[in-house]
């Protein structure tokens, strides 16, 4: 038996992590011992033995036998996401995976085949499109990008054209790029001339994880604030590369809205939505009982349920940055942002009908559907004003008449 086909060291747990043997009958199966640990966490380990059967081939009259395998579908479910929230309403550690095939040892020294390295399997993943582009080229995203002389990709699912990337004030978050931690990339990167040392020294703190060290995250708001508060531009560069981040201004709206979401890497993004929300709640039909009291049977019913959902339009936006609202559309993790009313809830976002022209020429608009995944039963209104109101009212205990935030009297 011989390894034929195998990953490469690191690879995205929700594409094909395949293996390929050949082995020299029908009946001889591939059996291993795969072992995992989250974050490199003793305490995470994991052991599942598997056993896979082969099948033939007939290549110029000589049968071939081979045994193929497709380990994602289990490595996937153990994964967790790389970058928690940047609000903590979800508390996840850093999701490396790792991994390793162990044989039996009859087999390793009748097949010569030595115990696999230990290899890593980090979530998310690419369209098949491009997975299936760098597989006819013997590599996958990971090898690709260390093997190339940039060595440095931003993993956002934003339109990233002529290495110019655009992204308005209210959806700065983390920008997390990949480098290649032994080319020795990054202490020679230069942020808008600046050394990452020279920034330290201003303030400025970045984070990587800490299996790896090959995703390093950026604090997108603060490195604004601290070398391009006039300009809006931030450029990445050293000797080999450059692009360029440019923070436009947020849309002028009456309505804010913010949906942020993880994207098809693993990692958090914020896409602001400035249309016009409408709300379309639907309320469950009550439920009846009857009520036998005094001698006299009534009919009841319990107080019934009304699941808020609403439909927003994403404003008018440029064709590079509707291209985020197909991820938001498939992301497994969103959450609707009011700044209006400062509430965080998670939803589910569809659209009906997406129609972009291929060669986009005018700014278009999409409308977006928000299920907010709960029922209520009871309604308060907004929490915020009431707090407000009754902050004003203590100020003012000993008046009668009080004011409101919004201008509106009450008399005590």
């Amino acid at each position: 038996m011989q390894i034929i086909n195998a990953p490469y060291i690191r690879s995205f747990a929700d594409n094909p992590i395949q293996f390929l043997f050949e082995v020299g009958s029908m009946d001889e199966s591939v059996l291993f011992e795969l072992v995992t640990s989250l974050n490199g966490e003793t305490g995470s380990t994991l052991s599942q033995w598997f056993e896979y059967f082969p099948y033939k081939e007939t290549i110029f009259g000589v049968d071939k036998f081979y045994v193929q395998f497709d380990l994602s579908n289990y490595l996937s479910q153990l994964v967790k996401p790389l970058h928690p929230l940047d609000n903590a309403h979800n508390i996840d550690d850093n999701g490396w995976l790792t991994y390793s095939l162990n044989f039996s040892q009859n087999e390793i020294s009748s097949v010569n085949i030595q115990k696999r390295q230990r290899m890593f399997a980090c979530p998310g993943g690419i369209p098949l499109e491009m997975f299936q582009k760098l597989q006819s080229e013997n590599q996958n995203f990971f090898q690709h990008v260390l093997e190339s002389d940039y060595a440095l990709i931003p993993l956002t699912v934003r339109n990233f054209k002529n290495n110019h990337l655009i992204i308005r004030q209210s959806e700065l978050c983390d920008l997390v790029l990949f480098w290649h931690a032994t080319a020795n990339v990054f202490p020679n990167l230069l942020i808008n001339g600046k050394t990452i040392p020279q920034l330290q020294a201003q303030g400025f703190e970045f984070n990587q994880d800490a299996q790896t060290s090959h995703f390093v995250f950026f604090d997108m708001k603060r490195l604004l604030e601290i070398i391009a508060p006039v300009d809006n531009i931030i450029i990445f560069s050293n000797e080999n590369f450059s692009f360029e981040v440019e923070i436009l201004p947020d849309i002028i709206s009456e309505e804010k809205y913010v949906i942020e979401f993880r994207n098809s890497f693993g990692f958090i993004e914020k896409f602001q939505v400035t249309g016009i929300a409408e709300d379309e709640n639907e309320t469950t039909e009550a439920e009846k009982y009857q009520d036998n009291s005094e001698g006299v049977l009534h009919n009841r019913y319990l107080r019934p349920k009304y699941s808020k959902m609403l439909n927003v339009s994403s404003g008018y936006r440029l064709r590079q940055e509707l291209n985020i609202i197909q991820d938001i559309l498939l992301s497994d993790e969103v959450y609707f942002i009011d700044t209006v009313k400062d509430t965080h809830t998670r939803c589910l976002v569809t659209a009906d009908n997406i129609k972009l022209e291929h060669h986009q020429r005018t700014p278009k608009e999409i409308t977006l559907k928000i299920d907010f995944l709960f029922e209520e039963s009871r309604t308060f209104g907004n929490i915020n004003e009431k707090i407000s109101y009754m902050e004003n009212y203590l100020q003012t205990e000993n008046s009668e008449t009080l004011q409101s935030e919004e201008g509106e009297y009450f008399t005590v």
